[in-house]
C-alpha cells in the first residue's frame, strides 16, 4: 500500500464572494486545480454560486446570501453570512479556511471552529482606503475595520512586499502573522490563448502600432492618465492606437474624455474579452496606469504574451515585478529602464480637463510610450526579458508555497 494512502487529508475551505471576473476569483480558481487531491480535500464556499466564469477543483457549496441593499442590509447579511459559514466550516470539519475580497475576509475571520483561518489581503491598504472615490466615513470606516480585524487572522497573505509591509506598519498586523505570496500564472495556457486568433472585426486594428492596458474602468485603475499620456503620443506617431479591455462604471467618462481629447478615432473601447491574451499578443505595449495596486496579475500575463510592459510605479507590486532587486518601498522620479520593463512614476490621481497641461507624470509617461513605440530593438530586449520574468511566477511553484501554510 502506498504511503499516502495512511496520509490524513486536510480539509481545505476557500471562501469567496463569486468566481467571475476578477483577478482574485482566478487565482482561486487556479489554486483549487493545482492543489495536491492526494493530501487535501476542497470546498469553495461562495456568496453567490451563480456567478462562476472560471473552472474550479472544489465541491462548490452556495452560501445563498441574501438579496437587498441599504446600511441595515448589508449587516443583516454579514450577520447571516457569519451564521451559515460557522455551521458549513463545522459541518465539514474544515482545518484551513481561505478567504478572498474584504467581505469574506472579515467573515472568516469572526467564525472560528477550529480552523486555521487565512486570509488574503490584495490590495495595498492604505492607499485602497484613502481612495478619492470613497466617501470620508467609508474610509475611516474600513480603516477602523481592517485593523480591528486583521490583526485576529491567524495568518495573512499579501500578495507583495509592499503590501505585506503596509499591514504590519499601518495595521497593526503582526509580522509572524504576515506571509509574502506573489500570484501565479498560469503561463501555458497563457501562450496557448495568445497564439489563437483574436475576433474579426478587431483584426486590422492590430496592423498598426497598439498601446494596450486591461482592466477594470474604475478611478484605481485612472486611465484617464493614460488617455492624456496617449494624446501626445498620437500626436508624435500618427498611426498609434490605444486599446482598452475591460468595463466599469468610469467607462462613459473616459469616452467622452477621448473625444474631448481629439483621440476618439484612435482610441478603442473593446470592453470584455474572454481572450484578452490573444490581444496583449499582437499589441507593441502594455501600460498599467493604476494609482495602487496589490500585486499587478496583468503585467505578469503581459510578460507571459512577450509584450514590452510600461508601469507607473505605483504602491504596491508592480515596481516588485519589473525591478525586483530594488528597495520595493522606493518610487521612481523619472523614467526609469528597469530589469524587466519600464517605469514611470505614479500619477496623482486627479481628473483634469482636456484643456489642461499634462501633469509631469503624465509626460513622462507619454515619453515612455514613444520611447518603445520608436524603438523595436527596444521592445525586442523587453519581450524577451518579461518572458524570462513571467518564469518566477509558475502556478507549480505558488501553489508549493500555498501548501506550506495549510
Amino acid at each position: 500500500m502506498s504511503i499516502n494512502n495512511h496520509i490524513k487529508k486536510k480539509n481545505l475551505a476557500f471562501v469567496l464572494p463569486n468566481l467571475a471576473g476578477g483577478g482574485a476569483e482566478r487565482v482561486a480558481s487556479l489554486l483549487t486545480q493545482h492543489l495536491d487531491r492526494r493530501k487535501f480535500n476542497i470546498f469553495i464556499i461562495l456568496f453567490d454560486a451563480s456567478r462562476i466564469d472560471y473552472p474550479s477543483g472544489g465541491e462548490i457549496i452556495d452560501l445563498k446570501s441574501p438579496n437587498g441593499r441599504g446600511v441595515f442590509m448589508r449587516f443583516f447579511k454579514t450577520l447571516v453570512r457569519i451564521r451559515k459559514l460557522q455551521r458549513i466550516k463545522k459541518a465539514y470539519r474544515i482545518d484551513a479556511t481561505v478567504s478572498f475580497m474584504g467581505a469574506a475576509n472579515l467573515a472568516n475571520i469572526m467564525t472560528r471552529a477550529g480552523d486555521k483561518r487565512i486570509i488574503s489581503v490584495r490590495n495595498y491598504q492604505s492607499s485602497e482606503l484613502y481612495s478619492a472615490d470613497r466617501p470620508l466615513l467609508l474610509r475611516l470606516a474600513g480603516r477602523l475595520k481592517n485593523r480591528c480585524f486583521y490583526r485576529h487572522a491567524d495568518k495573512v497573505i499579501a500578495l507583495s512586499r509592499g503590501v505585506g509591509d503596509d499591514l504590519m506598519k499601518n495595521f497593526k498586523v503582526a509580522r509572524e502573522k504576515v506571509k509574502v505570496i506573489y500570484n501565479p500564472c498560469d503561463i501555458e495556457r497563457v501562450k496557448i490563448m495568445a497564439a489563437r486568433e483574436i475576433k474579426e472585426e478587431h483584426r486590422a486594428l492590430f496592423t498598426k502600432p497598439v498601446v494596450i492596458t486591461a482592466g477594470r474602468c474604475i478611478h484605481q485603475k485612472s486611465q484617464w492618465h493614460l488617455l492624456r499620456a496617449f494624446q501626445r503620443v498620437s500626436r508624435k506617431l500618427e498611426d498609434a492606437q490605444l486599446v482598452l479591455l475591460g468595463r466599469g462604471e468610469l467607462q462613459d467618462y473616459l469616452r467622452a474624455l477621448a473625444a474631448e481629447l481629439g483621440i476618439g478615432g484612435k482610441t478603442h473601447f473593446l470592453g470584455f474579452q474572454e481572450n484578452p491574451f490573444g490581444y496583449f499578443a499582437r499589441s507593441h505595449i502594455f501600460v498599467l496606469s493604476s494609482l495602487y495596486e496589490g500585486f499587478g496579475n496583468v503585467i505578469t500575463e503581459a510578460m507571459a504574451c512577450g509584450v514590452p510592459v510600461i508601469s507607473c510605479d505605483c504602491p504596491a507590486g508592480p515596481g516588485e515585478i519589473l525591478a525586483p532587486d530594488v528597495d520595493f518601498n522606493r518610487r521612481v522620479q523619472k523614467i526609469e529602464a528597469a530589469d524587466y520593463g519600464v517605469l514611470t512614476p505614479a500619477c496623482d490621481g486627479i481628473k483634469r480637463s482636456a484643456q489642461e497641461p499634462l501633469s509631469r507624470e503624465e509626460s513622462l509617461l507619454s515619453q515612455a510610450m514613444i520611447d518603445m513605440l520608436t524603438n523595436a530593438e527596444r521592445r525586442v530586449y523587453y519581450s524577451r526579458r518579461g518572458l524570462e520574468r513571467a518564469e518566477h511566477f509558475r502556478v507549480e511553484a505558488v501553489v508549493k508555497a500555498w501548501e506550506g501554510e495549510f
